[in-house]
């Protein structure tokens, strides 16, 4: 946590082991992952696009899985090392 970290953040994350951050992204970086999204969304639970791995939800959740999305485009790789 940075010096320039406000007081009240700064307990925040004390008291809750996590800090929120409002806005982290652009809107152009929403964008890009919003538009890889979409074209992995007839991604079938256990078929590979690239490297994205589609898996179902089991019980009472349906829907698609993803996994390795870092991997899904370059969109996605770059938030493993984002500014926030």
């Amino acid at each position: 946590m940075s010096e320039s970290c406000p007081d009240l953040e700064r307990n925040f994350f004390d008291l809750n082991g996590r800090t929120i951050i409002r806005c982290p992204l652009s809107a152009a970086e929403l964008e890009e992952c919003g538009q890889i999204l979409d074209r992995l969304q007839d991604l079938k639970p256990g078929a590979w696009r690239g490297h994205a791995h589609g898996r179902d939800f089991t019980g009472e959740q349906k829907g698609l899985k993803l996994q390795q999305t870092y991997q899904a485009g370059p969109a996605f790789e770059r938030l493993t090392d984002h500014r926030t």
